[in-house]
């Protein structure tokens, strides 16, 4: 290699765009079009050329393990002792030969989002960079954009996904508040159907409560008038029925009471599952609007 090729090879901060990608329109749903930029990289067996491609919000261990499936299928060898190595590969479209291909991911800082993937290809030409073959160059290119875009569908997509799973939660729970309404407003109107019923028994009850205590006062009177084993009996008779209204009457009473604050209760549960579906909804078209951004962006990656 001349010095004018290191010369070339080592100017990344000049690096640009190998092929412009075709325009799009301007709109922030939509990613950034995938560019692979002349760089170099520094690999444990030296500096090399390489075709770089930066992406954002990727970790580096999801780039290498994308990179080894695809590459080891094509590969007489991957490693990734030092760094992604791949010998042996098949890629007719670059060398009718086999080629050696390496890949490293670098990332400005620990806190950057933005990661830059390193690829070189090393073919019996030797290192495939800038002033190399054109056709070389154009092959090695593609074959880097070609992988990059379907990394970038592959994690769009995953993200896609995850995003519909969190919609259809979102849908679920909505859906299991509208049948806890409907359930809880049966039960609101047993309470009050059960609640005027005890107002009506209560009604009856101290009538027969008013009759009881005027034959228990009869019965009682008679048997001081006229003592003996019938009158008696009689009086006995008219305090156990007049006892038996009684609890009846208190029993319709609490129950009043009791389906009044289950009703008042469920009131104030329902308000609150209908304040919880409104918030829910606003939660499902947030979310649904995330869902079609995440699926035009994977429609658009390029």
């Amino acid at each position: 290699m001349t010095m004018r090729n290191v010369l070339n090879t080592l100017l990344i901060a000049v690096a640009l765009p190998l092929v412009a990608q075709e325009e799009r329109p301007a709109t922030t749903d939509l990613p950034p079009p995938t560019e692979v930029r002349h760089a170099s990289m520094s690999f444990s067996t030296g500096i090399h050329p390489t075709f770089a491609v930066t992406f954002e919000g990727t970790e580096e261990r999801d780039v290498e393990r994308y990179w080894k499936d695809n590459l080891k299928d094509i590969s007489a060898d991957v490693s990734t002792k030092k760094e992604l190595l791949a010998s042996g590969a098949l890629l007719p479209n670059i060398s009718s030969d086999t080629v050696r291909v390496l890949m490293k991911a670098d990332r400005p800082s620990k806190k950057s989002p933005h990661l830059m993937v390193h690829v070189a290809f090393l073919t019996v030409n030797g290192w495939v960079g800038p002033d190399s073959d054109p056709s070389e160059v154009e092959a090695c290119r593609q074959y880097v954009y070609d992988r990059s875009v379907a990394f970038k569908r592959e994690v769009m997509n995953a993200q896609w996904q995850e995003a519909e799973k969190v919609l259809n939660n979102l849908q679920r729970e909505y859906d299991l508040l509208v049948r806890e309404h409907g359930r809880m407003e049966q039960q609101h109107k047993k309470s009050r159907d059960r609640e005027e019923e005890a107002r009506t028994d209560q009604g009856r009850l101290e009538d027969e409560v008013k009759r009881g205590r005027e034959e228990l006062d009869a019965a009682l009177k008679a048997a001081q008038d006229n003592p003996g084993e019938e009158a008696t009996e009689r009086a006995d008779k008219a305090g156990k029925e007049l006892g038996k209204a009684e609890k009846q009457l208190e029993k319709a009473r609490d129950t009043e009471v009791d389906q009044r604050k289950k009703a008042e209760q469920l009131e104030w549960d329902l308000k609150q599952n209908e304040e919880a579906q409104k918030s829910k909804q606003v939660e499902i078209a947030q979310q649904q609007e995330a869902v079609e951004a995440l699926h035009r962006k994977l429609m658009n990656v390029r």
